[in-house]
């Protein structure tokens, strides 16, 4: 049996226990089970639910789950994606890279407020060793690069890299680093998935232009290392002056009940979620309606219900801000999400009737401040230094979207 104590950082930064869970050891084809129990004490402290939905506050119960499905879905949240867990694998026996094992290394600075210990009976492994001294950005920007390639990389190396980055989600390399006094996490420039696009350049665009378009987003800004650029987008996570504080996260994709690999079917289930786990659903329900119709402007078609979280900093849930936006760098054309029925860019009726099933009103003035920044999407790309060509062909798509929004 694989068991951790579960803590939460709050926003004071002082860690509470959360509760405790047990996984079966994984089997050879990665199968496990897992439960969770509130700790005795937990629920009446005030702190919160680690999940609205499917985890409500209840000492007499636990909740059992295949992997770590709903009801359980949090602590996959907690887990990084593709970058964070191959780094994980590459230091640690085969036998030892399911998600159980995983949670155990994921150290005591990762993003969100969740924090795992091993429990003295435990199966899991004892946590890696970190590095004496944390890597340099350029360090980390080049060994990062050496890993894409596939090039021998000293375990030293290594461990800096895994320090920094191994709980950020998605697929390309990225760190946690400490830069000017504040937290960030850093996102580079991929030798490998990038295909010669200026992916940090266009997403640095993209922030700028959503918030013109009045959506939250976290500070950010493109930093030169060397021949290359990366882009800082300041945490939302961390509290306080001190850093010490965290505010605790969970995906609508979580929240939504969605399984691993497979998407929830539209926008309509997480403005659903939303109404549900909001301190403020009314404005998290708009806020959401103002995300999809930018996302739809601007060609961002990587809307995956994991791209959506919410926050909870001590006064209740609320939508957290925008992030990972993108133009259509992957030439899909469709939207992982569905908005209202259509899998493409509605039109306007379209927006309208998803306005009204929603219940958000003012839809002109938001369309129209919309639009507005994205028409000036070319202007922030070329500030961001994206090349001329680039900026020309996802300009002809964001073309095609605003004329069927407007239609």
């Amino acid at each position: 049996m694989i068991g951790y104590d579960v803590w939460r950082v709050l926003p004071t930064g002082a860690r509470v226990l959360c509760g405790t869970l047990a996984c079966t050891v994984p089997e050879s084809h990665g199968r496990f089970r897992a439960e969770f129990a509130y700790a005795p004490d937990y629920p009446a402290a005030g702190h919160g639910a680690l999940e609205p939905i499917h985890l409500p506050l209840r000492t007499a119960a636990s909740w059992q789950s295949e992997q770590f499905y709903s009801p359980l879905a949090v602590f996959e949240d907690a887990l990084p994606d593709a970058w964070g867990r191959e780094l994980m694998r590459r230091l640690l026996p085969r036998a030892t890279t399911g998600a159980p094992y995983l949670l155990g290394l994921l150290g005591d600075d990762g993003i969100g407020a969740l924090r795992f210990t091993r429990r003295p009976e435990s199966e899991a492994p004892p946590p890696l060793p970190l590095p004496a001294a944390p890597a340099t950005l350029a360090e980390l920007v080049s060994t990062a690069r050496a890993l894409e390639a596939r090039r021998p990389v000293a375990r030293a190396d290594l461990a800096r890299v895994l320090a920094a980055g191994r709980t950020p989600g998605g697929a390309r390399p990225k760190a946690l680093i400490d830069d000017a006094g504040l937290r960030w996490i850093a996102k580079f420039p991929s030798a490998v998935l990038d295909e010669g696009l200026d992916i940090v350049g266009l997403e640095a665009a993209t922030l700028t232009a959503a918030t013109a378009a009045g959506l939250s987003v976290p500070p950010h800004r493109l930093r030169p290392v060397g021949r290359r650029r990366v882009l800082l987008v300041q945490r939302f996570d961390v509290l306080g002056a001190a850093h010490a504080g965290r505010a605790h996260m969970v995906s609508l994709k979580s929240l939504c009940g969605v399984r691993a690999g497979v998407e929830a079917a539209s926008y309509d289930e997480l403005a659903a979620a939303l109404r549900r786990a909001s301190a403020r659903p009314r404005e998290d329900v708009a806020a959401l309606f103002r995300l999809a119709l930018f996302n739809a402007a601007v060609g961002n078609t990587d809307d995956h219900a994991k791209n959506f979280w919410m926050l909870d900093a001590g006064a209740g849930w609320r939508l957290a801000p925008a992030f990972d936006l993108l133009p259509d760098t992957g030439r899909r054309g469709e939207h992982a999400l569905a908005i209202g029925l259509h899998p493409r860019v509605p039109d306007a009726a379209g927006w309208r009737a998803l306005a009204r099933a929603w219940g958000v009103a003012e839809v002109e003035a938001i369309v129209d401040s919309v639009l507005a920044a994205v028409r000036d999407w070319p202007a922030q790309a070329r500030a961001a230094g994206v090349p001329a060509e680039q900026i020309a062909e996802f300009r002809r798509d964001q073309a095609r979207r605003m004329k069927a929004i407007l239609a």
